[in-house]
């Protein structure tokens, strides 16, 4: 089913500045992640109808706004808060827990500040001139194309996955630039919302509270200081490591998105297992003492799912302290740091998968019932899983290449170039 959509209007021009100086300056980190749990609660409420309409609902996303969630890597001196890849997992994690959706486009609007943050001096300067914050889908599946022109280029493509679409300003778009009728470098061009068209393809039994649309640009005019090298971008040497103080801006984003993708995953892996946790305490027969008779098979399965959780979440947060490692040392990762930590990364995802399938065979039929978040999680999971970052087989190949020594530098370069374009 393809048709067009009208989307959901975001708040017009300085309504979206929910904070003023005052209430940015009491925010930390811990205050950020305690309004993320009442954000969580809010999106568990609203998780049927999120799926229902296929689309984050309104009063998440204001919420969301109205706890200065999005301020999180916009750089300080654009009045934003400049935290940590710590903090942004703690956010997205927790809000994960309620509603997998919710949490998936909220995680990807605070990045994609910080791909912002990676433009141009010119370009930051207008964008953050204009809005507090931004909201935006970046996505490069497929790539389209951008012509040269006078002042710029001109852009034109289908692109497929625009999460976040259903409530953004801007568009951060992925093109390849055609030079002398061949193929050249690929950049990411920010324009307004309003000069893409909407395709409503979202169809899907997992993450279908995203709203990831299509959409469609048509031989638009980008200026030139719109639009920024992905490669070096990729790399973490965009604009923002010399333009911001914070070595956060020097992180490379091909590792942040992987990050970024992979948070919500172990949120919703989360509380899956504490669904089934709790199914077990209350369902299962009482002894003579009052306590849950609980079979020893389901104890088992209980521990196996919560320890893959626990896993999942170690290797996230190492590989998320081993990039701001690199980052801090104002260097770019070489290519055999990159492939280990996104290893972990992909490792870390696929025990939130095994987590969630183990719940799921061990907790009865009506835990495939509806209204049950445990079959919401597994199909949420298993989605995500299968974003082509998160391929196992590719991922685990070059990791054994590199443990045996049989890596070779083309490989490397090759992986981290696809794996990138395919990330955003």
């Amino acid at each position: 089913m393809v048709s067009m959509i009208a989307r959901v209007a975001a708040p017009a021009g300085r309504q979206w500045d929910w904070l003023d100086k005052e209430d940015l300056a009491q925010l930390t980190p811990a205050l950020l992640l305690d309004r993320a749990r009442g954000i969580r609660d809010l999106a568990a409420q609203c998780a049927e109808e999120t799926e229902r309409q296929r689309r984050p609902l309104d009063q998440v996303v204001d919420a969301m706004r109205a706890a200065g969630i999005f301020y999180h890597f916009v750089p300080k001196r654009f009045g934003g808060l400049e935290f940590g890849l710590q903090s942004f997992i703690d956010i997205v994690t927790t809000v994960a827990e309620g509603c997998m959706s919710s949490a998936w486009i909220m995680s990807f609007y605070m990045q994609h500040n910080f791909l912002m943050s990676q433009m141009p001096r010119q370009a930051q300067d207008e964008v953050y001139g204009a809005y507090p914050y931004i909201c935006a889908p970046a996505t490069t599946a497929p790539p389209g194309n951008a012509i040269p022109t006078d002042g710029g280029y001109t852009v034109s493509g289908h692109w497929k996955y625009a999460s976040g679409i259903m409530h953004a300003d801007l568009l951060q778009l992925m093109a390849i630039v055609q030079r002398d009728g061949k193929a050249a470098e690929m950049r990411m061009f920010v324009l307004p919302v309003d000069q893409g068209r909407v395709i409503d393809t979202w169809y899907v039994d997992g993450l279908s509270g995203t709203g990831s649309a299509d959409v469609v640009v048509d031989s638009v005019f980008v200026p030139e200081h719109m639009s920024v090298d992905f490669e070096q971008v990729r790399a973490g040497e965009g604009f923002g490591r010399d333009y911001h103080d914070n070595p956060l801006y020097g992180i490379a984003v091909d590792i942040l998105l992987n990050i970024s993708s992979a948070s919500p995953a172990i949120g919703a892996a989360r509380a899956c297992v504490s669904a089934f946790s709790k199914r077990l305490q209350e369902r299962s027969p009482r002894g003579t003492d009052g306590a849950p008779q609980i079979k020893p098979t389901a104890l088992v399965r209980l521990a196996e799912a919560n320890l893959a959780v626990e896993v999942a979440e170690v290797l996230l947060r190492d590989a998320a302290q081993r990039t701001e490692e690199v980052a801090r040392a104002r260097r770019v990762p070489t290519a055999e740091e990159r492939l280990l930590i996104r290893s972990h990364i992909v490792f870390a995802v696929d025990q939130c998968k095994r987590a969630v399938r183990t719940v799921s065979d061990a907790a009865g039929t009506s835990a495939h019932n509806l209204d049950n978040p445990i079959q919401r999680a597994v199909r949420d999971v298993t989605v995500l899983a299968s974003h082509a970052v998160y391929d196992w087989d590719n991922s685990m190949e070059l990791l054994g290449r590199t443990i045996t020594g049989v890596a070779n530098a083309n490989m490397f370069k090759h992986h981290s170039h696809t794996q990138a374009s395919k990330a955003a």
